[in-house]
């Protein structure tokens, strides 16, 4: 029998994450329960879901745009590993100078899929020659 890639155990207050179109990167997370965020503060929303998918896969929280460009609510952290079985959390942060209130049922982040890298890294650095970035670091490339 084959395994779902992708599959989630949704307690009570939970809501299985949903694709808003058919071609939607990220998956709208749901508030398990409402709450306010306080201008320049963060709190931890609960989502009432728990997960499991593919090794060699990872789970990215990331901001609704919406969210962010017209309430300054940001996802802090937001690494889910295949290997983590517990409740999934997201962190919000407030930059807005307005509190937010978001009921229960509030689609308060998404989460993308993609594949990472599970390897073992090696300490054995060759230096292979120069590159055309070379050393540069931010802003090396260009405005």
């Amino acid at each position: 029998m084959n395994h779902p890639f992708l599959t989630f155990e949704v307690g009570e207050n939970g809501i299985l994450p949903t694709r808003g179109t058919l071609d939607a990167a990220g998956l709208d997370l749901y508030a398990a329960s409402g709450g306010y965020v306080l201008p320049g503060h963060r709190i931890t929303v609960d989502l009432d879901i728990k997960s499991s998918f593919a090794r060699g896969w990872v789970a990215l929280i990331r901001d609704r745009s919406g969210l962010a460009a017209k309430n300054g609510i940001h996802v802090l952290a937001g690494v889910i590993d295949s290997d983590y079985r517990g409740e999934w959390l997201v962190v919000l942060l407030n930059t807005s100078k307005e509190g937010w209130h978001f009921s229960q049922g509030a689609r308060v982040a998404q989460v993308v899929l993609t594949p990472c890298y599970v390897g073992t890294p090696a300490e054995n650095f060759v230096y292979d020659g120069t590159t055309q970035r070379g050393a540069g670091g931010f802003g090396s490339t260009g405005s």
